[in-house]
């Protein structure tokens, strides 16, 4: 009768744990897809949750360290169907961090073009009209302030 409480309360972690992995899973697979389709990196609430889930997925990584006897006890198919999703959850967490790299080295280079384009805009010399007001694009360029004289 104890071993029966004992497998069932067993099982019904790895159960926990097992939809614990499925909904980091998910939601790793589909920041990787938008991350894949050329999206740039946003704090958005699929980073949020994949922080929250994966928080959770390391405490109880941490109780399971310490009561190994939990997986021991629970049967030997969720002790499998555990391991093999937890091996598929490590793919997708890599796969999920070649993309979050590649996507922030885009933002860096978005970021240090339009950096350069702000550096290049303050040199251009400002230019102004003949009745005063400010004319972009002209500077450099002749500029007419009166009939017959240019300057």
């Amino acid at each position: 009768m104890q071993d029966d409480l004992e497998r069932a309360a067993a099982d019904a972690a790895v159960h926990r744990l097992i939809h614990l992995v499925d909904q980091l899973m998910a939601v790793a697979e589909a920041e990787n897809r938008r991350l894949a389709s050329g999206f740039p990196l946003v704090r958005n609430e699929e980073v949020f949750r994949k922080h929250e889930l994966a928080t959770e997925f390391e405490r109880w990584l941490g109780m399971v360290r310490n009561q190994q006897l939990v997986l021991l006890k629970a049967s030997a198919e969720l002790s499998s169907d555990l391991l093999e999703r937890v091996g598929r959850l490590e793919q997708v967490l890599a796969e999920n961090s070649r993309h979050l790299l590649k996507a922030l080295a885009c933002s860096r280079r978005r970021v240090e073009a339009i950096m350069r384009a702000i550096r290049e805009d303050r040199l251009q010399p400002i230019a102004y009209g003949g009745d005063g007001r400010y004319r972009p694009g002209t500077a450099g360029g002749t500029v007419s302030i009166q009939h017959g004289l240019e300057v």
